[in-house]
Parts: C-alpha cells; structure tokens; sequence
C-alpha cells in the first residue's frame, strides 16, 4: 500500500466503524452522518501527518487531555436527555481531534506551498522547542 493511500483507507475505516457506532445511538441518522464525517476527517488528518502526532512532544499530550476534558466536564453536566450525553462527549472528542489534525494539514501545505514561512523557534529562555 503506498503512502498516499494509507490516510485515505485510516479516513473510510473510521467512518465505516464510527458510523456503524453512531448507528445504535438514540440520535438519529443526522447526528450519525456528523459523527462518522468528523471521525472519518480526523482519522485522514492525522494519518496524512502521522509523523508529527507520533513525535510525543508535549502539545500532542496537551489536545488529548484538553478534548477529553472538555468532553467529561463540559457535556456530562449539560441538562439533555441523559441517553445523548455520552454520544454527544464522543462528538466533542472527534471534533477536537479533527479540528487539529485539519489545523496541522493547513500549516503544512500553506507552508509547503510558500504561502507562509516556516515558524522559528521562539527566543523565550523557558521554552524547550516543542
């Protein structure tokens, strides 16, 4: 499988499976087309700029924990029909995902393309270039 394809088959799989999934909630297939489309988008997203999620530098660390908890702590006390919280969390969660892994393809290409220039590494003393 070459490289190019690999992003496109992470980004059919997850829609596949997140579709499937968002099938057996009580919110109707709107909310599942959504669902799926936004896990489908994320996955293509950090498949094509996998090797900038892998590289473990502390920002990476920092979406994961800011996603999850805007999704546990931010929706869980929302007053909606219980049976759609968890549903709904997931969506944040993809959302977030997807949203950076998009961010992270825009800089990319608009850097690659020469629309804008390459960021350089802040001359603050506390920084560690991550």
């Amino acid at each position: 499988m070459s490289d190019a394809s690999t992003p496109r088959l992470a980004g059919f799989i997850a829609t596949t499976l997140a579709g499937a999934l968002a099938l057996s909630f009580p919110t109707g297939l709107g909310f599942a087309v959504v669902f799926a489309v936004t896990y489908g988008v994320g996955a293509w997203a950090f498949a094509n700029r996998w090797d900038l999620w892998r590289s473990g530098n502390r920002w990476s660390g920092v979406l994961g924990g800011l996603v999850t908890f805007a999704a546990l702590s931010g929706v869980q006390p929302l007053d909606i029909d219980p049976s759609i919280r968890f549903p709904v969390g997931l969506l944040v969660i993809g959302l977030g995902f997807a949203s950076a892994g998009v961010a992270a393809e825009y800089v990319f290409r608009a850097v690659e393309t020469g629309q804008i220039t390459a960021p350089t590494a802040p001359a603050c003393s506390d920084s560690d270039g991550q």
